[in-house]
């Protein structure tokens, strides 16, 4: 698949929403920018170039991701259960972006 790990940042998306979601009801400004910026590090895996000479280019878009979102959880006060979800999705995700590889398409 040519877009896997774009497709694992989607998941992570997603997953991100749902662990917040589910764990607390209704989503706070901390857990909404969680989710943005899970969809700005999926559209930055998206455009990273797949290029063979720096093959942890998507992996390390990922990761900052998650970083900044460990970030953004730690400068608000009083980081709730669901932003430490969607922390653990966000790193789960860059993991994902990592062990997955986008094959050559045709």
């Amino acid at each position: 698949m040519r877009y896997a790990k774009a497709g694992i940042a989607l998941v992570a998306i997603v997953a991100s929403y749902l662990a917040a979601h589910f764990s607390g009801g209704t989503l706070n400004p901390t857990e909404w920018s969680n989710v943005v910026i899970a969809g700005l590090t999926a559209g930055g895996v998206f455009t990273a170039a797949n290029v063979p000479q720096a093959p942890v280019t998507k992996s390390a878009i990922a990761t900052l991701g998650a970083v900044f979102m460990g970030v953004n959880n730690v400068i608000t006060p009083g980081t709730s259960m669901p932003e430490w979800w969607q922390l653990a999705v966000a790193a789960t995700g860059a993991l994902g972006v990592y062990f997955v590889r986008n094959k050559a398409g045709t």
